[in-house]
């Protein structure tokens, strides 16, 4: 199975990462063997809506017939919305 993970940290909390989302879900892909294929990444508030450019990437990019990725993993709920 090939996912894409889409991580996302709140621009008012400077000492946010979203490095400690990448490493819980790589890891979690790894114990499924799966393989990442693309990561999405967005330093934005969710306020920001639909104005967070790797949001918007992922839609599009979800949309595409050809698109490189089965399956779309977040850390969090808060975290995607």
């Amino acid at each position: 199975m090939t996912v894409a993970l889409y991580l996302r940290v709140s621009t008012k909390d400077k000492d946010q990462d979203p490095q400690n989302q990448l490493l819980q879900l790589q890891a979690f892909c790894d114990s499924k063997g799966w393989q990442v294929a693309q990561i999405y990444e967005d330093r934005e508030s969710a306020k920001a809506g639909k104005q967070r450019e790797a949001y918007r990437r992922l839609f599009k990019d979800a949309a595409k017939p050809d698109r490189k990725w089965d399956l779309l993993l977040f850390w969090s709920l808060d975290r995607f919305s």
